[in-house]
């Protein structure tokens, strides 16, 4: 019985949404070795398209995006009915405060700065979705 402390057995989906290829490809090896199944996007409008379609269980957003910047993807994700439970986890390669706080206040979950370690960006990933299979029991 599953009381909220694993992640659920079916395959974890993370959606990374990345302008650049070669951090989509880094990302997908980094979390694929951790048996997560991963989907990508390019941009801000194809992240809110492809989360509305296919809800990921989280997604890894980019700071910064041609168009839709990371924080205004957050928001718009958080604000949308079908999309707001999904955890959002930014990335930058700008890890001040300033920019911290402003992806948080946008509704991301957490924020990792650049370069990324596999092990820590693969526990932070479970850790969010422990958190968000603990709060829907409680809910």
């Amino acid at each position: 019985m599953n009381v909220g402390l694993d992640i659920p057995p079916r395959a974890v989906r993370v959606l990374i949404v990345d302008d650049s290829p070669d951090n989509r490809e880094l990302l997908e090896i980094m979390l694929n070795w951790d048996g997560f199944v991963t989907l990508t996007a390019s941009s801000g409008e194809e992240a809110l398209a492809s989360a509305a379609e296919q809800l990921p269980d989280l997604m890894l957003l980019d700071f910064v995006l041609p168009g839709l910047s990371g924080c205004e993807v957050a928001a718009r994700m958080k604000s949308n009915l079908s999309t707001r439970d999904i955890p959002i986890i930014i990335i930058s390669g700008m890890g001040d405060s300033a920019n911290r706080s402003r992806a948080l206040s946008a509704g991301a979950d957490d924020f990792i700065t650049k370069p990324i370690d596999r092990s820590e960006l693969c526990q932070r990933v479970r850790n969010i979705l422990r958190l968000k299979s603990a709060a829907v029991g409680f809910a």
